[in-house]
């Protein structure tokens, strides 16, 4: 049986990083990809929470930026603090609650993330972090703010739950993080590198 040359392993290695880095695109949007801090939990069904800090004072130390998170589940039944409290165990992500129980559950004081953080008062600043529900249609994710608290939404696949602090009423949405998709000229660069140096290192073999 033929042996494989070094430049077919060094192919086949790029044409994996290739795939590798299309396979980063999970949700495709308008202006890039979903730029997601990790994918959590396991499951066949996905959904994304978007933690948006925009809506913190200006005074805030952080950078003041949005993030987000993939979640991974099965269960029917599976609601949107379970999800957040699984991703909150596996990454980074601080959260702080209050369980008003009923249909409110769990209320958000104060998340955290990469130097970002914020506890709205809404007694001093008039400011909570509201809560929405997002569906992807043509590249965009329109927001809608729920009425209901995180223990008694229950997560579709696909669907997006958005977290802004701001004030009651106030028409800023979560802003969704995006990377730009690499150019296919940009890859085919990476290739033609790989190969070249799979070659280099062939003949001084």
């Amino acid at each position: 049986m033929r042996k494989p040359t070094s430049v077919t392993i060094c192919t086949i290695l790029f044409l994996l990083s290739v795939m590798a880095q299309s396979s980063r695109a999970q949700v495709a949007l308008e202006d890039g990809v979903l730029e997601l801090e990790g994918l959590f939990g396991i499951g066949s069904n996905t959904s994304y929470f978007v933690i948006d800090f925009g809506g913190s004072p200006l005074s805030a130390t952080g950078p003041r930026d949005s993030y987000a998170f993939g979640y991974q589940w099965d269960a029917p039944d599976t609601s949107a603090a379970d999800g957040l409290l699984e991703i909150v165990s596996q990454s980074t992500l601080e959260l702080d609650t209050t369980d008003f129980g009923g249909d409110l559950g769990l209320a958000i004081n104060t998340f955290s993330y990469e130097g970002d953080t914020d506890t709205p008062d809404f007694n001093v600043d008039n400011r909570f972090w509201n809560t929405f529900i997002g569906t992807l249609s043509n590249g965009n994710v329109g927001w809608q703010v729920s009425d209901f608290g995180i223990s008694s939404i229950t997560l579709t696949d696909e669907a997006f739950l958005g977290f802004r602090a701001q004030a009651f009423g106030a028409a800023e949405r979560p802003a969704v993080p995006v990377t730009a998709i690499p150019e296919p000229s940009g890859l085919l660069l990476l290739g033609v590198a790989s190969l070249a140096g799979c070659a280099r290192r062939r003949r001084s073999a």
